[in-house]
């Protein structure tokens, strides 16, 4: 019923995420499957083909810049992207698997994992349009973690410089990789 609705509102794109608790309950294939779970998503997909959809797959990347000029800096930035980007668009473009990870780059986030590095976003792009035929894509997540500054008066956090700061010069590199 809700594929029926979103094609009669004119959707064009609609991002599902699979919950693997769902298929696997207990965590581990060797735990079994959940046949319930695995039909859910087969007659999922079925239906959004059957109105005319398109599948694709969600990537998490980032941008790997080398830490010098040397060669091996760049062939380790380079890794790194085969690594956590190309793994994912290896099976859909038989290119070479990657081996090697890399170190983020950018000031910290709240998150020890995220990193904010606002040219990235061209540079994968442009990247995915030389490495990988130029697919179609949608950027479903694109965000940073502030730190949480509980001394910050209600007016002057609502401000968000820093979140704004970086929306802003994100979309001005994604404008940048389009032109």
């Amino acid at each position: 019923e809700d594929v029926k609705i979103m094609k009669e509102l004119g959707f064009d794109a609609f991002r599902f995420s699979i919950s693997w608790s769902r298929l696997l309950p207990s965590g581990k294939l060797s735990g079994g499957i959940n046949i319930d779970g695995i039909n859910f998503y087969h007659n999922l997909v079925d239906e959004l083909l059957s109105k005319g959809g398109k599948i694709g797959i969600i990537l998490d990347s980032r941008w790997f810049v080398p830490y010098s000029d040397s060669i091996a800096d760049q062939n380790a930035a380079r890794r790194a992207l085969d690594f956590m980007y190309g793994w994912c668009v290896y099976p859909i473009n038989q290119t070479i698997r990657p081996e090697r990870n890399g170190v983020p780059i950018g000031p910290a986030t709240a998150l020890s994992w995220l990193h904010v590095y606002p040219r990235g976003i061209r540079d994968l792009l442009v990247y995915t349009m030389k490495e990988y035929n130029n697919p179609l894509l949608y950027i479903t997540e694109n965000g940073v973690d502030d730190w949480n500054n509980k001394t910050l008066p209600l007016e002057e956090a609502l401000k968000d410089p820093m979140r704004i700061d970086y929306y802003q010069q994100h979309l001005w590199f994604l404008r940048k990789a389009i032109e």
